[in-house]
């Protein structure tokens, strides 16, 4: 039963941080959503596309990383951990997470005001010059996430396997 709590668990707290995530970036470039994505919804207020997205894009990402933390956690009876054990270190991981996305989006806004970076090519149609620097921090603050995200969630069960094998 524990395994299938951390499952949750992690469900609802990527849902949680999606949406989080999503509402700074919708509101700082809701083209991001409205144009370089499918059209899921039409129109609306960014609130809206921050709740829609927030909830598309992260319960999967949820499901593995519950999938892989309660095996982690859970797998052989030995010293199993549960789920308030990884409450602290996935929280904080997520909290991270956030300061991390945001400051690499708006490191990235400041490449693009500033042309020092520029990726002009892969720009969809309708992301013009004047929303261009508003849309790379939406598109570095995404990218950050998910791979610093699958990361931190390999290096969190790593963490967890260590913790049961070695650590009393």
């Amino acid at each position: 039963m524990e395994f299938f709590k951390i499952i949750v668990f992690m469900v609802v707290i990527a849902v949680g941080f999606g949406i989080i995530h999503d509402l700074v970036t919708a509101h700082v470039c809701v083209e991001y959503f409205s144009i370089a994505h499918p059209p899921v919804i039409s129109g609306g207020p960014p609130i809206f596309y921050a709740l829609v997205w927030g909830v598309i894009a992260t319960w999967w990402v949820g499901l593995i990383l519950g999938i892989v933390l309660g095996l982690s956690s859970r797998l052989v009876r030995i010293r199993q951990l549960s789920l308030n054990w990884l409450l602290k270190p996935v929280l904080a991981m997520f909290s991270a997470l956030l300061i991390v996305a945001m400051s690499s989006g708006i490191a990235g806004y400041l490449m693009a005001k500033y042309n020092i970076f520029n990726i002009s090519i892969s720009t969809p149609p309708g992301i013009y010059e004047n929303i261009y620097p508003r849309y790379v921090f939406a598109l570095f603050a995404h990218s950050t996430s998910y791979s610093l995200g699958f990361a931190g969630g390999l290096v969190l069960s790593g963490y967890i396997l260590l913790k049961r094998i070695f650590i009393k």
